[in-house]
C-alpha cells in the first residue's frame, strides 16, 4: 500500500475508495518496510442520503493505531488500533421529581404566611441583603420539602428516529393527554377515546416510517454508480458503470462476471 508506483496498490486503493472504505495503518508492518498488513473500517463522513447526519458515524475509524516492531513473532508487525466507545442507543439516567401539581393554593398560601418571608417588616429590615436572600431559599426549600417531597426517578433518553417529525410529536402529545385523563376518570368512555387515539397514533408511526425509508431507497437507486474490476484485457483493466437502479446494477454485473469467465 505504501508504493506508489505499483499498479495492485493502486487498485486497491482506488477499491477502498469507492467503497467509502478507509485504511488506518500508516507505518510499514512487514521487515522489509512495506505495508502489508492493513486495517480498513468505513469511512466515517456525511452522506447525501442521509443530510440529517443521523446515520453518520465518528467511531467508524479507531482512535490510535500503533505498530510493534517486526521480527518478534514473524516477519510481520503486530498491529494494535484502539476504537472510540459506542454510545448505546437508549441511556437511562436519575432525575430528581417534585410533584408540584399536588400541592394547592390554599396550601401553599398558608404556608408562607406562617413562614419567616411573611414576617413583621421592621424584623426583615434589621438584616442584610445576603441574610434575606437565604431566609428566601431555606424557607422555599422547607415547604417544598414538607408539601413536595423529592422523590428519585429513572428516564430513558434515547435519539429519536429520522422520520419523526412535528405530526407525530402532536399525536404523541394528544395520546399522553388522553392517558392522563383516563388515569383520572377511570372511565370507560375515556378509556376508549385513549384506545383509540393509541391506535391512530401507531398507523401514523408506520406510516411515517415506511415513507421516509422508501423516499431514501429510491434516492439511493438514482444515485448509485458501480465500479466494476475485472482482470486486464485488450479492452483496459477498469470499467467503471453509472446506474440509476438495482436492476439495471444486476445486469452490469452479470456482463462483468460473463466477461471475467471468458478471460480465463
Amino acid at each position: 500500500m505504501n508504493n506508489l508506483a505499483d499498479r495492485h496498490a493502486v487498485r486497491l486503493a482506488e477499491l477502498l475508495s469507492s467503497l467509502d472504505l478507509h485504511q488506518a495503518v500508516a507505518q510499514p508492518t512487514h521487515k522489509d518496510g512495506n505495508i502489508l498488513d492493513l486495517i480498513v473500517t468505513q469511512a466515517s463522513k456525511q452522506t447525501s442520503l442521509f443530510p440529517n447526519n443521523y446515520f453518520t458515524r465518528s467511531d467508524a475509524q479507531p482512535s490510535s493505531c500503533t505498530v510493534d516492531p517486526p521480527k518478534v513473532f514473524s516477519d510481520h508487525s503486530l498491529v494494535v488500533c484502539q476504537f472510540p466507545p459506542i454510545p448505546f442507543a437508549i441511556r437511562w439516567v436519575n432525575q430528581i421529581r417534585r410533584l408540584w401539581g399536588k400541592i394547592s393554593q390554599e396550601t401553599l398560601n398558608r404556608a408562607l404566611a406562617s413562614s419567616a418571608l411573611c414576617a413583621s417588616e421592621d424584623q426583615l429590615r434589621r438584616i442584610t441583603a445576603v441574610e434575606l436572600f437565604d431566609v428566601y431559599d431555606s424557607t422555599l426549600r422547607q415547604i417544598a420539602d414538607a408539601h413536595a417531597p423529592a422523590s428519585t426517578s429513572v428516564r430513558r433518553i434515547r435519539r429519536l428516529s429520522p422520520w419523526f417529525d412535528d405530526e407525530c410529536r402532536q399525536a404523541r402529545r394528544k395520546s399522553r393527554l388522553f392517558e392522563r385523563r383516563y388515569r383520572r376518570s377511570k372511565s370507560d368512555e375515556d378509556r376508549a377515546a385513549w384506545v383509540d387515539q393509541m391506535r391512530a397514533m401507531h398507523a401514523l408511526y408506520q406510516l411515517k416510517e415506511n415513507t421516509y425509508w422508501s423516499a431514501c431507497i429510491a434516492k439511493f437507486e438514482e444515485t448509485v454508480a458501480i465500479t466494476v474490476w475485472y482482470p486486464e484485457t485488450k479492452q483496459g483493466p477498469i470499467a467503471t458503470h453509472s446506474v440509476i437502479d438495482s436492476s439495471t446494477a444486476l445486469t452490469v454485473l452479470r456482463r462483468q462476471n460473463q466477461r471475467c469467465s471468458s478471460c480465463h
